[in-house]
């Protein structure tokens, strides 16, 4: 008898157990995730609105005498200050779970100044305004691949996603300036700095929550040592 009691309550203890487990793994994820869409939004809108300020002031002060040399330098400065902004975020969150993804900063912001540039090139907005988030997170994601493989299964489709997941991102973006946010802000240095910070506060949060589902596979095929 008293062997079946205990029997019956090493049953019950593990099932308490692999309870609490399964609870944790599913929580924890949801709440880091919640955490990488924040951090991609707040990342992205703040940079490119602190972009703006920056290129705005460099280009209007005349410190380098020619207007368009002034435009060109502030651009660069601006961009790649916001990509690494959004980079350190996005590093912020992935350094509980992951190591060695501090790369990705550089990758944001050499990707978001190349992005912006190449899409001015083509014809200006929306194309500048689309490109800049999704040149930031491919090679930026790349970045961050090269040390999530050696960490975790299915880190493969974790470039692809985020790439296409940014790009989506600042199409939503863009699509709320020309239905009508850029009209109402006006075309002031603070509206252009607001425009900014808002665009692409929702292209992070789009792209944050497209690229998520592939952040919690590779966080569940990595171990409970990377559930924190």
């Amino acid at each position: 008898m008293n062997n079946l009691i205990k029997h019956d309550q090493a049953i019950n203890t593990r099932t308490i157990s692999a309870g609490d487990s399964a609870s944790q793994a599913i929580w924890i994820p949801a709440r880091m995730l919640l955490a990488w869409v924040f951090a991609n939004a707040i990342g992205l809108g703040v940079g490119m609105a602190i972009f703006a300020a920056v290129a705005e002031a460099i280009e209007q002060s005349g410190v380098l005498g020619n207007p368009e040399l002034g435009e060109n330098v502030g651009h660069i400065i601006g961009l790649a200050l916001a990509g690494a902004i959004f980079g350190l975020l996005q590093w912020a969150v992935l350094r509980r779970h992951f190591t060695s993804t501090g790369w990705g900063v550089l990758g944001t912001s050499i990707g978001l100044a190349i992005g912006y540039i190449l899409g001015y090139i083509m014809g200006g907005p929306p194309f500048d305004f689309i490109l800049a988030p999704a040149l930031a997170m491919l090679l930026g994601g790349f970045a961050q691949w090269l040390a999530l493989r050696r960490q975790t299964a299915g880190a493969g489709w974790w470039v692809a996603t985020s790439t296409v997941g940014f790009l989506i991102g600042g199409i939503f973006g863009t699509a709320i300036a020309i239905l009508g946010l850029g009209d109402a802000l006006g075309g002031s240095y603070p509206a252009w700095i607001a425009l900014n910070g808002v665009v692409y506060l929702v292209a992070g949060a789009v792209g944050g929550a497209i690229s998520s589902p592939v952040l919690a596979h590779m966080l569940r095929r990595a171990g409970p040592m990377n559930i924190k």
